[in-house]
């Protein structure tokens, strides 16, 4: 089990009364290695965290982690075949990501952006691809 500690990103934009995040840890039972590519703070303290989670078995799989304001994990999103590479958390609480689709052998990915948009609590609600 792998645990990721996100202590190591400095969130810009971060409001002064997050909690330390040195003490939130995102982990599936399934994985072996996780790439945090992407983390974002919305107005009310809530994170949201992106990247590629790699499973024992070789499959890759985009994922989405909602974090809240007290720093407890409160959902994570498997989104493939989408990975994240860049996230915002909109004014209305809405999450935006942008990424690319890449295939669970992880090695041909898409050449092109796609962005989406999630509802505050983890729902998909909207996709664009540029192809």
């Amino acid at each position: 089990m792998l645990i990721a500690v996100l202590g190591a990103f400095h969130v810009i934009g971060a409001p002064t009364a997050l909690p330390s995040l040195t003490e939130t840890r995102i982990w599936s039972d399934d994985v072996y290695k996780l790439e945090i590519k992407t983390v974002s703070t919305g107005t009310g303290g809530q994170i949201v965290a992106g990247g590629k989670a790699y499973s024992s078995s070789g499959v890759t799989s985009g994922f989405l982690a909602l974090i809240g304001a007290d720093g407890h994990v409160l959902k994570i999103l498997r989104t493939a075949p989408f990975v994240p590479f860049e996230d915002a958390i909109a004014a209305n609480g809405s999450i935006w990501l942008l990424g690319r689709e890449s295939p669970e052998d992880g090695i041909h990915e898409s050449p092109h952006n796609v962005l989406q948009q999630y509802n505050s609590d983890g729902k998909f609600a909207a996709g664009i691809s540029a192809a």
